[in-house]
Parts: structure tokens; C-alpha cells; sequence
């Protein structure tokens, strides 16, 4: 197929391209020309319809079994990773109240060691200024970390993941509008915006924006 179409191209693209319209003669070969050119795309299209359709049914048709397959494993391993990720946070809630028990005890031993020191002081006849010294010294508590309560499987990892939420786009656009270096948070909705264009044309006033008009060439055969 594609051997039939492509030789058509080239005549009318070098037609095309040696046009140059300079009175009404040329003018009028220059609309022939485009002409042509509409007529020759429908030619193609109808050509190559019955390819296309064919095609495309089949790429739907994989394409739809590839989703149904690629949704199914997604479900799974999200539903497995869930499950997973929940008993890790649970496990290391368990590590950390493990963790706070041993380092209060710590504390408590670092404290009781340091009373004992203040009273062999006393014992030994040091002054009552020292032995102050001693109770008032900050206590250092060893560090103390509890060591996990299971074994991370090979391969597994986990790692926090943040994302914006807007809650309230008139206060985000409040704040850009007071720090336009912010202004790249706001995207304008150029779908809506044409429409309105479209509609009140000239009429169209809104501040930061403009209707513009452009001349697009139609041509019937």
C-alpha cells in the first residue's frame, strides 16, 4: 500500500513548492493546487481506511488484554506491598517502644551511678561544694539502639514519598499573585480560555489575557 500512495506525493509537494504567486493567473494555479491537494488527501484516507481500521481493532484489542493483565499484577503487588509495608511500621513501632524503654533505663542507671559517686565522694570526706558538683553534672546516657525485631528481606526497600495536595486554589493564587516567583505553580486552563475566545471573540477581556485571531484558509472542491 504504502508503495502505491508515496509516489503520488512528491509531484504535488514539487508543484507546491514552485508556486509563486504574483497576478491572478498564478493565483488562481496556486487554489488549483491546493485543490488538488485536498482532493489527493481523501484519496489517501479512503485508501488507507480499510488498513487502519484492521489495525487499529487489532492494537485495541492487544492493547486492552495487555491492561487487563498489567492492572491485575499492579492490583497484586500493591495489595502485597500494603500488607508488607504495614507489619515493617508496626514492627518498628515495637523497635521504638523497645528503644524508649532501653534508654530510660539507661538514664535511670546513669542517674543512680551518679548518686553513688556523690556519696563515696562523701564518704571520703570531700567537701560539701564537690559533692554538689558531682549531683549537678549533666548525666551522660549512653546511646541505646534496639535492634530490629525482623530481618528485611533482600531487594526491599522503603523510603518516604511526598505530593501536594491543593486544598484551597484561590488562597495558592492569592499567595502567587503577592510573590510572582511562584508563578510556574500556576498553569492557565488554555483549554477553557480558547473556548471563551471562541465564543465572545473581540469581546474577550480578562486581565493578563487576549484574544487573538488568526486566518485559516478553507478551500472546497
Amino acid at each position: 500500500m504504502e508503495q502505491e500512495v508515496r509516489p503520488l506525493l512528491n509531484p504535488i509537494l514539487l508543484e507546491a513548492n514552485a508556486i509563486e504567486v504574483r497576478d491572478q493567473l498564478s493565483y488562481d494555479h496556486a487554489v488549483r493546487v491546493a485543490k488538488k491537494a485536498i482532493e489527493m488527501r481523501k484519496q489517501i484516507t479512503e485508501r488507507l481506511a480499510p488498513g487502519k481500521e484492521a489495525a487499529w481493532k487489532a492494537h485495541k484489542e492487544w492493547t486492552r488484554l495487555e491492561q487487563d493483565l498489567l492492572d491485575a499484577v499492579s492490583k497484586a503487588e500493591r495489595i502485597a506491598k500494603d500488607k508488607y509495608i504495614a507489619w515493617e511500621q508496626d514492627q518498628e513501632r515495637i523497635r521504638l517502644e523497645e528503644q524508649r524503654k532501653l534508654e530510660a533505663e539507661a538514664r535511670k542507671r546513669a542517674e543512680e551511678e551518679k548518686l553513688q559517686a556523690a556519696i563515696e565522694a562523701e564518704k571520703n570526706g570531700m567537701g560539701e561544694d564537690a559533692v554538689e558538683k558531682i549531683l549537678e553534672e549533666e548525666v551522660a546516657t549512653p546511646a541505646v539502639v534496639a535492634p530490629p525485631t525482623f530481618e528485611r528481606a533482600s531487594g526491599t526497600s522503603t523510603r518516604e514519598q511526598w505530593q501536594a495536595e491543593v486544598t484551597d486554589l484561590l488562597a495558592l493564587a492569592k499567595h502567587v499573585a503577592q510573590n510572582p516567583g511562584l508563578l510556574h505553580l500556576i498553569q492557565p486552563n488554555t483549554t477553557a480560555l480558547n473556548a471563551m475566545a471562541r465564543a465572545q471573540r473581540s469581546l474577550l477581556h480578562l486581565p493578563g489575557v487576549k484574544a487573538v485571531m488568526k486566518k485559516v484558509a478553507s478551500v472546497r472542491t
